[in-house]
């Protein structure tokens, strides 16, 4: 046998002789009879080709040998100690890494927040936000890329998980001073004679849910990615945009932009979580997905 072939035991073995200086404490620590352990010691020994430990009335002495390989055999020994420790902390779900993405960029306006909670409760799991999969966070889930997605438009693949949020409404956004400012609802036609500012043309409710379908076309449809950017455009009287309430709320309280409802029943839409089926994610996916439950974002900022 050479050392390339010791086996963990074996290593561990030498390491506790030393340790407790005494085959029979050592016997006793490892539950191996002192004839048993006698034996591995002396294939160590041979495979290391030199004597490891000096045999003395008082006990065990490592020798010089022994002292050089027992500093490597404790690095190894550490090391698949920590490995093992940190193989079922993944298991039992305490750590690892959580991905979250969103179709809507909007939604991080409340996700700060419970990503912040969360992290208090879990450091050992490393939270990632982003937008690497803004326009197909669902793809995302399937391919590994993201362990919760944050959508309107929950799959139908039987494979996933998806857990209901909340709903919101998304309603017109105006200046004050804007022709349709006193309106307290608008309908699809309104809308006909309006630069209309969107995220994205293929994403949104107004133009998908009310304006495509009754035949409308906007005067102009501008896509502006950065929803802050929307809103200074809005508020500068250069159009109107749709986003929830929520958004905004803090320029509706000052004044400085008007909210209307979009058709009378009102334009909403219902969040939902996706993630992978139960018996495939961590535990701490569900305890995220707990405090996503409890999101109100319609609930005044404090």
């Amino acid at each position: 046998m050479s050392l390339g072939e010791l086996s963990l035991s074996t290593l561990r073995a030498a390491a506790t002789i030393a340790d407790l200086g005494s085959m029979k404490r050592a016997a006793a620590a490892l539950h191996l009879t002192q004839p048993a352990l006698s034996y591995q010691l002396r294939r160590l020994e041979t495979a290391a080709g030199v004597q490891l430990f000096e045999r003395k009335p008082h006990g065990m002495t490592p020798t010089t040998a022994g002292l050089r390989f027992l500093d490597t055999a404790h690095t190894v020994l550490d090391e698949i100690d920590q490995l093992d420790n940190r193989l079922t902390r993944l298991a039992d779900g305490v750590d690892g890494t959580l991905r979250i993405g969103s179709e809507c960029a909007t939604s991080y306006h409340w996700l700060g927040a419970v990503v912040q909670d969360f992290s208090r409760s879990h450091p050992s799991v490393e939270v990632s936000v982003g937008s690497e999969a803004y326009i197909r966070p669902i793809d995302a889930i399937s391919q590994d890329r993201l362990e919760i997605a944050l959508t309107t438009s929950p799959p139908q693949d039987n494979g996933l998980s998806v857990v209901p949020l909340f709903r919101d409404e998304i309603m017109a956004i105006v200046a004050p001073d804007h022709r349709l400012a006193t309106r307290s609802v608008l309908s699809a036609r309104d809308f006909a004679d309006e630069t209309v500012f969107v995220g994205r043309a293929d994403n949104s409710d107004l133009l998908n849910q009310v304006l495509r379908p009754h035949g409308v076309r906007p005067r102009r449809v501008t896509e502006i990615p950065v929803t802050d950017g929307t809103i200074e455009l809005v508020r500068a009287g250069l159009g109107v945009t749709a986003v929830a309430g929520w958004i905004v709320q803090p320029e509706l309280e000052a004044g400085e932009l008007v909210a209307i409802r979009i058709t009378r029943p009102g334009l909403c839409r219902h969040w939902y979580a996706v993630t992978a089926a139960l018996d495939a994610r961590p535990t701490y996916v569900d305890h995220f997905l707990e405090q996503l439950r409890e999101i109100d974002p319609e609930r005044p900022r404090s």
